[in-house]
């Protein structure tokens, strides 16, 4: 899974740039992300460490998708309508899995 790696990579250099203490994070992640499965790895890679009482943030992103019926591009989730014509639309960029928006460091 590409969600524990990129976790996993940034808590470490969290970790280091702070010193050892994190605060908080907020992540911004794509609509087909399980935001409950993100959360839990965050635990499990901060168990033990200067982040094991951080918040995490997680802001769920939007893709790009393209209406069929109008032609409109507009940001949203698989399935979700046009707000021009209520359309169907078809992904046409996805949002990045996961991204790092903020962190603190404690202290």
């Amino acid at each position: 899974m590409h969600e524990r790696a990129a976790v996993a990579s940034a808590l470490q250099a969290f970790l280091a740039e702070s010193g050892g203490e994190v605060a908080g994070v907020e992540v911004e992640i794509a609509p087909d992300v399980d935001e409950a499965l993100v959360r839990t790895i965050w635990s499990e890679a901060a168990r033990g460490t200067g982040a094991e009482g951080a918040v995490l943030e997680c802001v769920v992103g939007a893709d790009t998708l393209r209406c069929f019926a109008c032609g409109a591009e507009y940001g949203g989730a698989k399935l979700t309508p046009c707000p021009q014509c209520e359309g169907v639309g078809l992904v046409v960029a996805a949002a990045p899995k996961l991204t790092v928006r903020t962190w603190e460091a404690a202290g």
